[in-house]
């Protein structure tokens, strides 16, 4: 698990050295062991390591393969390299010198091509220099839990796992898109293939880019697809239960130690029952001071009947809140405003003192249909069109003005209030709504002339809408949509950016790609009946393994923070610096004097604008600090 950086110019210009340790330098925390630099000619390939498996000088990056003239940058785990190894040599003759699974890439590439990303088990971010033909191959795992980002200058083509590598090279463009920010601040992030930075764009999950002199192509190799195949309870019960042990025991492999992030849901309850005999793995929980956001109780059930050694994070009080939002806006280039990141930064924080690998349950909501989204989508798609916009917007507004004066995680008022914002602005896709951040009537008052116009050219929503597809169900198109958009574009990049910061590789189960299409193939009402609990197939699997039902029947909580009490006390200073005081820093995209209205109403005590404050605080801090 590492960081990688690294330049090819395809016009003959020889690579400084100096560029690729610059670029490499700014990922040190995703490597904190060692870094290596390779350069020949106009090629140049960086890599900092935080040593997982063999942690001898033999796993070190780039790693050569002298034999077929290839060159590896590698950030990631490959779960099956042992039976590639096996393939490998039995097929092509290959001999293998270390246990890393960097060690099979060049081979692969060699006997399979392109193909051999489909064979590969796991979460990678791959770079491949092939000197032979002259080629440079970039891929991505299926899903996009590891990011890598890319950028062309003239005939240059740099890459690097974060932004802030790509922006050390002082010739790289770094002006802001106002399409970009257009979804950033409905949404709190640009989507899966944007960048706030024009000309610097992530590679799509699933994906390889391949570039040579004669020009570059993107290509998927992989996309999640609802493809319902069972439509039984039993058989689907039956079939998660022999698959999910098998995957996470594939997880465990490491030669260091391995802890779980456990929450007070579901999720992570299930791969600590796939866990047994392990009690000398530990559990780190996260403990909030309002007991609407701790959910630490459960937790406490799940650790003691699976003989977890648990240890809790107070995510209030262990550090100064604006020291950690600035952080956490730093490693995230300023292109994620979720504001449950400060959270998971600590968490990882505390844990990586002890720990350098730690399993969570991401990916389950968006593939076992674990969010009330789903059946709002169905329920707003069947009787949205029978009732006027204008109405659903007048009771929408109410609602949130009601939702601004509670204390609660989320209430029923935001959930009403969403649902008839969706309607009254989703049309026949009301879906992406339900995360909507800023609406259409709160634009005209706050874009300034950097985004002129920008609204009438396309909603803010628009791609997010698009990742519905046409087939399917309403809630299949949902699934699908969050698995190719939300989940990429925010929850992933939450979740590898905080991690990183300190050092520790975050595993992901329910994104190994069996169970991603395993679960794709499953009925919605077998997984989301319209009735009952959501995740039914998941419960029910701790039902079976004896959970108490306080567990298994309880309802999703999130992992949110107290956003509004956050921005009117910790953050408070910074909020009254940059969008008060020096609000033009957000000119000319924002007016300045509209940004201090909504600041000053949220101090006032309207939390209705609290989530649009803190995308507004993030992009500010991010202008501030990165020079952008």
């Amino acid at each position: 698990m590492c960081g990688i950086a690294g330049i090819v110019n395809f016009d003959g210009e020889p690579i400084a050295r100096q560029s690729i340790v610059q670029m490499t330098e700014t990922l040190a925390h995703r490597g904190p062991d060692s870094s290596g630099i390779w350069v020949e000619d106009h090629v140049g390939l960086g890599h900092r390591r935080l040593a997982i498996r063999d942690l001898s000088p033999a796993g070190a990056q780039p790693m050569i393969d002298p034999g077929a003239k290839i060159a590896v940058s590698y950030n990631g785990e490959l779960y099956n390299d042992v039976e590639l190894r096996r393939a490998l040599g039995h097929t092509a003759g290959a001999r293998f010198h270390t246990s890393c699974d960097t060690e099979v890439i060049a081979p692969s590439y060699r006997l399979w091509g392109k193909n051999a990303f489909l064979k590969f088990e796991g979460m990678y971010a791959i770079a491949l220099w092939d000197q032979e033909n002259e080629r440079l191959i970039l891929a991505r795992d299926p899903i996009g839990i590891k990011p890598l980002y890319f950028s062309f200058v003239g005939r240059s083509l740099r890459f690097a796992s974060e932004i802030k590598a790509l922006l050390a090279l002082q010739d790289q463009p770094r002006q802001l898109s106002p399409q970009s920010l257009h979804r950033f601040f409905a949404q709190g992030y640009p989507g899966p293939a944007r960048s706030l930075i024009d000309g610097i764009e992530p590679l799509p999950p699933g994906s390889t880019l391949v570039a040579d002199r004669n020009g570059w192509r993107v290509e998927h190799f992989w996309q999640p697809k609802r493809h319902t195949k069972i439509v039984s309870f039993e058989e689907a019960l039956s079939g998660f239960d022999q698959l999910w042990p098998e995957v996470v025991d594939d997880q465990l492999i490491s030669d260091v130690p391995v802890a779980l992030l456990l929450s007070g849901g579901i999720d992570s309850a299930l791969i600590a029952t796939a866990l047994p005999g392990r009690s000398d793995l530990s559990a780190y929980t996260a403990s909030f001071g309002e007991a609407a956001f701790d959910e630490s109780g459960l937790a406490a059930v799940t650790a003691r009947h699976t003989n977890l050694r648990q240890r809790f994070v107070s995510i209030d009080t262990e550090e100064d809140i604006e020291v950690r939002f600035l952080d956490v806006v730093a490693k995230v280039d300023g292109q994620l405003a979720d504001s449950s990141a400060l959270a998971f930064y600590s968490l990882c924080q505390k844990a990586g003192r002890e720990v350098r690998v730690l399993l969570t349950g991401d990916g389950a909501d968006e593939f076992f249909a674990g969010y009330e989204t789903y059946r709002a989508t169905r329920l707003a798609t069947a009787v949205g069109p029978l009732f006027p916009k204008f109405a659903m917007r007048h009771l929408s507004d109410a609602l949130f003005a009601k939702a601004a004066a509670s204390h609660a995680k989320v209430g029923a008022a935001e959930k009403f209030a969403r649902l008839f914002a969706g309607m009254a602005n989703g049309g026949a896709r009301p879906h992406p709504q339900w995360r909507r951040y800023l609406f259409p009537e709160q634009i005209h008052t706050l874009y300034g002339t950097g985004m002129k116009d920008i609204d009438r050219e396309a909603d803010a929503l628009d791609e997010y809408a698009a990742a519905l597809g046409t087939e399917g169900s309403a809630a299949d198109r949902a699934l699908e949509a969050d698995q190719r958009y939300y989940l990429p574009g925010d929850m992933l990049m939450k979740t590898d950016s905080m991690s990183m910061a300190h050092g520790v590789e975050v595993r992901v189960p329910f994104l190994d790609r069996r169970i991603m299409e395993f679960a794709n193939g499953l009925d919605v009402a077998v997984i989301s009946p319209l009735r009952g609990p959501d995740k039914r197939i998941l419960r029910a699997y701790l039902e079976r393994h004896g959970l108490p039902k306080d567990l298994t029947q309880g309802t999703k909580k999130g992992f949110n923070i107290p956003v509004a009490s956050y921005l009117r006390f910790g953050l408070r200073s910074l909020g009254e610096r940059l969008l008060d005081r020096e609000a033009d820093c957000l000119a000319p995209f924002l007016q300045p004097d509209a940004v201090r209205r909504l600041w000053r109403e949220h101090v006032d005590g309207n939390s209705r604008y609290s989530y649009t404050l803190w995308t507004l605080l993030t992009l500010a801090t991010w202008r501030t600090t990165a020079n952008v």
